[in-house]
């Protein structure tokens, strides 16, 4: 043996060989009570963590008097359709609050599970439990109503500051987005806002602080990696999936037998090959068959994103959530024995750790015999097969991920929802614009389609805009407490406006597209949002240093030049007639907008993996960017209720493309000179 290839990873081996010491004591513990030791089989131990999902939305974002201008909660709403008020529509909030299961699992539920399980010394959850949920529970708690106690968060306050094995706390409230918005498809600026009013009331709810983070839908994308590191998150949870389908050697099957969604892109298999024989597919009962290989997408690694003005490199751990197991686990028992391919080939490196992630009050995985049955029942199997159940912290302490241990990350979500099953375009919250033609055939066209669902996104920007002018110009610096709550005094028309801004952002408002009045809550919130600032601007137009706003730049198809599938093809394979391709986005100025362009630099073989691809400045090494100017179309809302702001279309076809990998960015410029630049993207364009 050559020693000098390892010896850099003595202290490593070192470290881990004593914590696997400690693993395998973990997992050999006595079951509490009266149940027997349970002697273990197999290989070395590996791990098993819980993500529960807790969310109800503020369901109508509309102020709830003059006098009292802030967003209705669960108990102000149920009051006024109980008057026979129509919206929200179709939901019944009494009905929603009032399920048994919901109102235990809100209030205790997960204690009672995890107190079964503390025979396994590292045992934990994760916990996403929205502020919106919060607020929408504490307003039923404040008036005792369908059975929520005005100390209804005590349980899990007490709980949180009981600590596993290792110091870690069981219940870990992981950090959210507030109102349940759509990371990947919103901005920076609205991100960061999100979070940090998700901290500030879980701070004041549990006295918890978190360094995890799970994404709404667990729909990520490397963009928000800044965001996350700015504001104290070192990890976050992602389907594993979207892992897979970026290595080299993904086996793809298309249809319900795989891939339900469009097929990956080259410019996103970045990660090394895998070897076909390692992957383990299961299907589930979702019209999709996930597949993930052992150990790659069961082992927690770091992600990066390239800042492209400076180059400045952020990385964060990402910890995979098993799609297949996930979804099994939310809705009846399983068999244990699933994991056995990932148990024979758990040796040496970091053990693996499959993390189950799914709601928490909905279906199964949210009723009383998940919790006060399953979840030990389970636990017990484990210890018979040498798994340890595991919190994040506690594993991320014995095994840390090395700091070369970096890998892409395929944008997308996880494959439970509906027509989307994980697909790169967020398709089921962002219907693309299209039409019919003359064979009734549905076309994907930015030039000419539309759709109730970009006009969700379209009323957005135009809101956001408004309120981040208003911001630079009126109040630079809101305060959390006031966007939270703005009945003070002195709480400023910018805070106001933030606070109904956000309240419309919900993805179950566009999730199953704008049937009863989903859609509507846009304009809802946009209505109350620009209420007080409107005019305020207008005196003070010249003083807009605001760039646009833009939606997140759009391509079709995913795959130019190549094989393509999914929802918008009417689950057909379609091979590309071409290799053009259209990019659109959605654009909004307070100024209004002068232009908007589109940079394009093929590098032909140079694929994202090189550094130079993710920077704005001209490069040697792949040339120089083209710019392609966009056309303008200002088209009607397909909404039933119109917004009195709305941003406009952006769309160009690039026709000119020349086989091999490409980057793009948009940049806009308003009337006044401001500049807004987008993320750089990448394509993989076929022959």
């Amino acid at each position: 043996m050559n020693f000098s290839k390892y010896k850099n990873n003595f202290l490593l081996w070192v470290f881990f060989l004593f914590n696997m010491e400690v693993v395998i004591n973990i997992c050999h513990a006595d079951i509490s009570g009266t149940n027997p030791r349970v002697e273990k089989t197999g290989g070395p131990p590996f791990f098993m963590g819980y993500l529960w999902h807790l969310h109800q939305p503020l369901y109508w974002p509309s102020a709830i008097g003059a006098n009292y201008p802030r967003m209705e909660r669960a108990w102000d709403t149920i009051q006024r359709q109980d008057q026979g008020r129509k919206h929200p529509q179709p939901e019944k909030l009494r009905d929603i609050f009032s399920v048994d299961d919901r109102v235990q699992a809100y209030q205790w539920r997960m204690r009672n599970a995890l107190q079964s399980i503390f025979f396994q010394k590292l045992s934990g959850a994760q916990v996403s439990y929205s502020g919106a949920l919060i607020e929408n529970i504490s307003s039923l708690g404040d008036v005792s109503a369908l059975g929520y106690s005005p100390q209804w968060n005590q349980y899990y306050r007490q709980f949180y500051r009981e600590l596993n094995g290792q110091g870690h706390h069981r219940l870990d409230f992981v950090n959210f987005n507030f109102h349940h918005s759509l990371g990947p498809l919103i901005s920076t600026e609205t991100l960061e806002m999100e979070i940090r009013l998700q901290q500030y009331l879980a701070e004041k709810t549990w006295g918890s602080q978190s360094r995890g983070y799970f994404p709404t839908e667990m729909a990520f994308a490397p963009q928000m990696i800044p965001t996350l590191k700015k504001l104290g998150v070192e990890w976050t949870i992602l389907g594993n999936n979207h892992l897979a389908r970026s290595a080299a050697d993904f086996p793809l099957v298309i249809g319900s037998g795989g891939e339900n969604c469009d097929l990956p892109n080259r410019a996103d298999q970045l990660n090394p090959a895998q070897g076909s024989s390692s992957y383990l597919r299961l299907s589930i009962d979702r019209g999709v068959s996930p597949s993930a290989p052992i150990p790659f997408a069961f082992i927690p690694h770091k992600a990066r994103y390239i800042d492209p003005s400076t180059g400045e490199i952020y990385k964060i751990d990402v910890v995979p959530a098993d799609q297949a197991l996930s979804w099994k686990d939310g809705f009846s028992p399983w068999d244990l024995n699933l994991t056995d391919p990932i148990s024979s080939e758990n040796s040496g490196g970091r053990p693996a750790f499959f993390l189950l992630a799914h709601d928490g009050d909905n279906a199964w995985g949210g009723g009383y015999s998940y919790y006060q049955e399953w979840v030990r029942n389970l636990s017990e199997q484990a210890q018979t097969k040498n798994i340890a159940i595991s919190t994040v912290e506690s594993y991320l302490q014995n095994f840390p991920v090395p700091n070369e241990d970096v890998v892409h990350v395929e944008s997308g979500a996880w494959v439970n929802a509906d027509s989307d099953f994980g697909s790169p375009q967020f398709i089921n919250w962002h219907w693309p614009p299209t039409y019919k033609d003359s064979q009734g055939k549905i076309v994907v066209d930015p030039s000419k389609g539309v759709s109730d669902k970009a006009d969700f996104w379209r009323v957005h920007v135009a809101t956001e805009n408004n309120v981040k002018t208003a911001q630079q110009i009126l109040y630079p610096t809101p305060r959390l407490e006031h966007i939270l709550n703005p009945v003070y005094g002195d709480t400023s028309v910018v805070e106001r406006a933030w606070h109904f801004y956000l309240g419309g952002l919900d993805s179950g408002f566009v999730y199953y597209g704008c049937h009863g009045d989903e859609c509507e809550r846009a304009v809802e919130a946009q209505t109350h949002s620009l209420s007080g600032i409107r005019k305020l601007l207008e005196s003070r137009a010249s003083e807009d240093k605001t760039g646009p706003t833009l939606f997140l730049p759009q391509r079709h198809p995913w795959n130019p030049g190549g094989r393509n599938f999914g929802v918008q093809y009417n689950y057909k394979v379609t091979e590309a007639s071409n290799n053009h391709f259209y990019v659109w986005t959605y654009g909004y100025d307070f100024s209004g907008i002068n232009k908007m362009t589109l940079l394009v630099r093929f590098n032909k073989e140079k694929s994202p993996q090189y550094k130079e691809s993710h920077l704005y400045e001209n490069s040697s090494l792949l040339g120089s960017w083209q710019k392609i100017p966009l056309k303008k179309r200002i088209v009607e809302t397909v909404l039933t209720v119109k917004p009195s702001q709305m941003a406009d279309y952006y769309w160009t076809e690039v026709t000119e493309v020349p086989a091999g990998y490409a980057d793009y960015y948009i940049e806009a410029e308003d009337n006044l000179g401001n500049r807004t630049r987008t993320l750089i993207q990448h394509v993989y364009i076929g022959k």
